[in-house]
């Protein structure tokens, strides 16, 4: 493909007032966060994808609810306005102060049950029953019947002859390798976006919970500050015991410092139950 340009998850904007890190930012078509304090007439860079806690106007929001600027009051809301900005991550009570904005670009192209459906894609921690893979399909999930069906191909019974190993030229696995490649085939994936917070920065520590109350066997985690990934020598730990799903990132030895406003991205790998 090479017309392919970049992800799109930023966008750089020339401020025309000045902005502080976490301030929404509209230009056209795209609504983002800003990633730093930006002063007026220079050029800033806000991040269009993501979830952020907002403060809330005096509403009862719905998970999955259409979500709107309002700027008078330097609330979000599920008003409709000019301003839409995503969708509820999360319900928030009437009382609450704080409501977690997942955004979603043109958001007002949207009917409540599309945004519904957007954020259960975004946030499902495994699809075990989609609809099936077909010629043409665009779905990226398999269903429970289809991962055996292919579980099962490879773990026809054959030899347990020599290890698969770079060079060689053995066309079969072992039992061992090919429960390896079965346990992997009817894993899930399990994803999660956090925002670090003050009270992270504070402790040094974020913890993030994939929802799935079981311990990943693999992780992969990006850590975004500007757009860039930081996490260099983040130490990352795999919790146990009451916290199984839960997954901390904290400072570094030399490098990464957890830092407010730091979107901690973890992708897990959940074994098959």
């Amino acid at each position: 493909m090479n017309n392919y340009v970049e992800t799109g998850n930023t966008f750089n904007f020339t401020a025309g007032a000045a902005y502080s890190a976490g301030d929404f930012v509209f230009s056209g078509g795209l609504v983002g966060v800003c990633v730093n304090d930006v002063e007026n007439g220079a050029v800033g860079v806000a991040n269009r994808t993501g979830v952020y806690y907002k403060a809330k106007a005096a509403v009862t929001i719905a998970q999955g609810d259409k979500l709107y600027w309002d700027s008078g009051s330097s609330v979000v809301t599920n008003v409709a306005n000019a301003y839409p900005v995503g969708a509820a991550h999360s319900a928030a009570a009437s009382s609450a102060t704080y409501v977690d904005v997942l955004l979603i670009s043109d958001v007002a192209e949207l009917s409540a049950a599309e945004v519904r459906d957007l954020l259960e894609t975004l946030t499902t921690t495994s699809r075990l029953d989609a609809d099936s893979v077909k010629e043409g399909s665009t779905n990226l999930f398999l269903t429970s019947s289809e991962r055996s069906n292919i579980a099962d191909a490879f773990l026809v019974s054959s030899d347990d002859s020599d290890d698969i190993s770079e060079g060689s030229t053995n066309l079969f696995m072992t039992s061992a390798e090919r429960t390896k490649v079965g346990d992997i085939l009817c894993s899930s994936i399990a994803a999660a976006a956090y925002t670090a917070t003050g009270d992270d920065d504070t402790a040094n520590l974020a913890t993030i919970d994939l929802g799935t109350g079981v311990a990943p066997v693999a992780l992969s985690v990006m850590i975004l500050r500007a757009g860039v990934d930081v996490k260099e020598d983040a130490v990352i730990t795999i919790l146990g015991g009451a916290d199984l799903g839960k997954v901390t990132v904290g400072d570094g030895a030399a490098t990464y410092d957890v830092t407010s406003g730091d979107i901690i991205h973890v992708i897990g790998v959940v074994p098959a139950s």
